[in-house]
C-alpha cells in the first residue's frame, strides 16, 4: 500500500468517525438541527471512495441563482453529500441547510394578473388560496392541483405567477417525486409520478419543507446503526 493510499484511507476513516459523532450529536439533541463534516481537504480519489463508501439515496437536489449547489442524499438518510463553491463535504440534517436557507431567502411577492386570458379556467382560486396561506408559512397548507380541472393556460399562469426554481430536488423510490422551490420562498410546487411516469398527484404546498425530500430521526437512527458497518478497506 503507498504512502498516498494510506493517507486517503486514513482521512476517509476519520470522516466516516465524524459522520458517526455527527449523527450522534444530531440524534441526542446537542447539535439540532444539523452537524457538519469539511470533505474539502480530501483528494479527489478519496472523496470518490468515500461518495462510494455512503452510497446513493433517494434525494438529488439542485440549488440555482444566488447559492448555485448541488446535493445528494446517501444511502443514510439525513447524510447528505454537498457540493458548492464555498462548501465541501456532509452535512448530517433533516434538510441540508442550503435548502431551508434558499426557503428563507427574501421571498418575490406573488403578482396576480390583472386579468386572464382566454382558456383560464380555475387558476384565479388557486392563486387566491396561495395568496392567503403566504403570511402563516409555518403552518403547512396543501393545494391538490390534482382534484381541480386546470386548463394548459392555468398551468402557464400558475408557473408565471411562482417565478423561477430556486431549487430542484427529485426523489425517486417505486415511482418518483418531483419538488420545486419557487421564488416566493416557502412555496413548492409537487409533482408525484408512478413507475411508468404517469403524473397521479400535483399540488402546491405553502410552508415548511415537503416530507417527501426531508429525512425523519427514526431514519437517521437507522442509518448510524448502518454506518457501524462500513469499512474503509
Amino acid at each position: 500500500m503507498t504512502a498516498a493510499h494510506t493517507g486517503d484511507s486514513s482521512a476517509v476513516a476519520a470522516l466516516l468517525a465524524a459522520i458517526d459523532d455527527g449523527l450522534s450529536r444530531v440524534l441526542d439533541g446537542t447539535s439540532t438541527p444539523s452537524a457538519w463534516v469539511d470533505a474539502a481537504h480530501l483528494s479527489r480519489p478519496a472523496r470518490a471512495h468515500l461518495a462510494s463508501l455512503l452510497g446513493q439515496g433517494e434525494i438529488t437536489a439542485t440549488l440555482m441563482g444566488l447559492t448555485p449547489a448541488s446535493i445528494r442524499e446517501t444511502s443514510l438518510p439525513g447524510v447528505w453529500l454537498v457540493d458548492a463553491p464555498e462548501r465541501q463535504g456532509i452535512e448530517i440534517a433533516l434538510v441540508p441547510t442550503l435548502i431551508e436557507e434558499a426557503a428563507r431567502r427574501s421571498p418575490r411577492p406573488l403578482r396576480l394578473p390583472e386579468s386572464l386570458p382566454d382558456g383560464a379556467m380555475n387558476v384565479r382560486p388557486v392563486l387566491g388560496e396561495i395568496v392567503h396561506h403566504l403570511p402563516g408559512r409555518e403552518q403547512t397548507q396543501e393545494i391538490n392541483l390534482t382534484l381541480l380541472p386546470m386548463t394548459e393556460v392555468d398551468h402557464q399562469i400558475l408557473a408565471d405567477a411562482l417565478g423561477p426554481t430556486r431549487v430542484d430536488l427529485w426523489s425517486r423510490g417505486y415511482g418518483s417525486c418531483h419538488v420545486v422551490l419557487t421564488d416566493l420562498g416557502r412555496v413548492w410546487r409537487i409533482r408525484h409520478y408512478t413507475s411508468e411516469e404517469r403524473l397521479i398527484l400535483d399540488m402546491v404546498q405553502v410552508g415548511g419543507v415537503p416530507v417527501a425530500i426531508a429525512a425523519t430521526l427514526e431514519d437517521m437512527a437507522d442509518a448510524h446503526a448502518s454506518l457501524r458497518d462500513l469499512s474503509v478497506g
